[in-house]
């Protein structure tokens, strides 16, 4: 049976003066287009409610696999799924598998000599595990793809031999230079409709600021609920950003000690289908009603960050007023993620 969770919009006001609003666009390594000052963080993930892609309400023992995804069951059986929960069920919904076959025979190699030889001090849990998926040519997500990727600072000791130290047999058994490569490669790929280098000889970056009607997972003091932002709250953020001037209000990974300079949006439009107002090419299926950016960078020290893919999107930073709605919009909106989960294969 399904949990019934209450769900607020979140609202401001038409008074200039008062402090409900949007005044900070942050710019941030994970993409949480919903995330204001409201930002849910990951140690929320085990308190939510969690449903199998069928939509099943899931009250059972779980286990984590080895990159921290939950499943049903004590232990990992052939019967295991993976469990999801809304405000973050499509960040597993994609896998991906075209990994270069010379990446699964190094993973093979690496497991091949520790089967032999054992793997002494090298390596963790998660890392053997991921090489046994790696070999098999299993599905892997995309934030294990920037795990991999992210393997590329320890190249300097990727020819170490085996019997000699751990770098040489730890880089195989991630995959290798090859896997390194592709994870690089696969992972642009990936966030290209995240946050579009627009042009970079120019230094402009454009995407979504915010969703119109997207559900976002709550678990605090106040207990579980959800929350929204409806296109005509959208639209009234939008318009008083510009009437007080915010243009330039940008740090990083909302962390008010990290204000940029050299940043300023210059470009702003809401979807309208009505006014014949449509989404980036890329998001073509965010809600009617979402409000897209793009941002001159002139400092170099952000478009660093953003070329090395250290920040990836756009999160706004707020406070609202909290409006409850009926039952009705509940079920729609938990209706709609059911129909998105009932995609992933």
């Amino acid at each position: 049976m399904e949990k019934n969770i209450p769900i607020f919009n979140l609202e401001i006001t038409n008074d200039l003066e008062d402090d409900v609003e949007v005044d900070v666009i942050s710019l941030v390594d994970r993409p949480a287009i919903e995330r204001s000052f409201l930002a849910f963080a990951d140690d929320y993930a085990e308190e939510m409610p969690h449903y199998t892609k069928d939509g099943v309400l899931w009250t059972g023992p779980t286990h984590k696999d080895a990159d921290g995804r939950l499943m049903t069951g004590e232990v990992h059986d052939e019967n295991s799924q993976y469990l999801y929960h809304i405000g973050e069920y499509d960040k597993y919904a994609e896998s991906y598998t075209d990994y270069p076959e010379s990446a699964k025979n190094n993973a093979q190699r690496a497991l091949d000599w520790a089967e032999k030889h054992g793997w002494g001090s090298c390596g963790e849990a998660t890392g053997k595990i991921r090489a046994n998926t790696i070999a098999k040519g299993g599905p892997i997500t995309r934030d294990t793809i920037a795990r991999i990727s992210g393997f590329k600072r320890h190249q300097q000791n990727k020819d170490v031999p085996y019997s000699e130290g751990c770098g040489g047999l730890m880089w195989d058994a991630w995959g290798g230079t090859s896997m390194i490569e592709w994870a690089s490669n696969k992972l642009k790929e990936i966030d290209r409709q995240k946050f579009v280098i627009q042009d970079e000889d120019q230094q402009i970056i454009s995407g979504p600021l915010m969703l119109a009607d997207t559900p976002i997972y709550r678990n605090d003091h106040n207990g579980e609920y959800y929350v929204v932002f409806t296109k005509e709250t959208i639209k009234k953020i939008a318009q008083r950003y510009f009437k007080k001037g915010y243009q330039a209000n940008v740090n990083l990974m909302h962390d008010s000690g990290q204000s940029v300079e050299g940043v300023t949006m210059f470009e702003s439009f809401i979807s309208d289908k009505v006014r014949g107002i449509y989404p980036m090419k890329g998001f073509d299926d965010v809600p009617d009603g979402s409000w897209f950016g793009s941002f001159k960078v002139d400092n170099p020290e952000v478009w660093a960050e953003i070329k090395a893919g250290n920040v990836r999107g756009f999160s706004v930073e707020g406070q609202f007023n909290y409006k409850k709605t009926g039952d009705k919009k509940i079920e729609q909106l938990w209706a709609n993620v059911l129909e998105v989960l009932s995609k992933v294969v």
